[in-house]
């Protein structure tokens, strides 16, 4: 991350990725297996066409002008994981919203006081 930070390009594996994503289709196909997750489920979390997430910067220039620190972003709509979390995105909002911490938006929060 550190390197990131500081050059303009740097190279990541492909064969690391490769063999991340191979784990993932691994763990889904043996939640598959022991009926944990049903067909429909598992053609939907199952990415075959996917793609390497790009992650850019960009700067807080409100930081310090000669020297702006990185705001770091990731950009992930075609990769391995997009579906897994959605999926969970959508399983673990209710509970979130269901807590009394729950706060929907800057609105929700005003209207505390």
């Amino acid at each position: 991350m550190n390197n990131m930070l500081t050059e303009c390009s740097f190279k990541v594996s492909k064969d690391y990725f490769g063999k991340s994503y191979k784990n993932i289709d691994m763990k889904l196909f043996e939640l598959f297996k022991s009926g944990s997750v049903n067909l429909e489920l598992f053609d939907f979390l199952t990415v075959e066409n996917r793609e390497l997430g790009q992650i850019f910067g960009i700067p807080k220039i409100h930081k310090d002008e000669k020297c702006s620190p990185i705001h770091p972003v990731v950009s992930r709509p075609k990769t391995k994981t997009v579906t897994i979390s959605s999926y969970l995105d959508e399983i673990l909002n209710h509970l979130v919203q269901s807590t009394e911490f729950y706060l929907k938006d800057s609105c929700d929060f005003f209207s505390l006081s």
